[in-house]
């Protein structure tokens, strides 16, 4: 009786470390961009100028942070509060290049809030990853 030889098709892709960071990277930066068309919105249509809306950008921050740190340690394993400092890092050099540029290049003591925040947050996230 022949034997049948059972063949799968292997669809699992194999990227280097960096290209999975910067995929990590861009679902934050999808996140942060969503969180400021929401707040944007939110502006647009209040009267009122409230500290929720400031708080709430910074929120949005946290938020890509932290799933930049959960998505680089689900790709990559290893170490998980690494993956989400090393990831974050790079989130928050393209967060804080693009709030100088929407500044208008005016750089303010609030901007240096976004560093520490996006390290912690990605910290967060790094660890959350690996404990889940």
């Amino acid at each position: 009786m022949p034997k049948i030889i059972k063949t799968s098709m292997k669809s699992k892709k194999n990227y280097n470390i960096p290209t999975l960071y910067c995929f990590a990277v861009l679902k934050g930066l999808i996140i942060f961009i969503f969180g400021v068309l929401i707040t944007s919105i939110l502006v647009l249509k209040s009267t009122s100028q409230s500290s929720f809306i400031y708080y709430l950008s910074y929120i949005f921050i946290g938020l890509g942070a932290f799933i930049c740190g959960f998505d680089a340690y689900k790709k990559i394993k290893g170490r998980g509060f690494v993956n989400g400092i090393i990831s974050s890092a790079v989130y928050s050099v393209f967060v804080i290049f693009l709030a100088v540029c929407l500044m208008q290049f005016n750089v303010s003591l609030q901007l240096f809030l976004l560093l520490p925040l996006c390290l912690f947050a990605g910290f967060l996230g790094g660890t959350v990853g690996a404990n889940t």
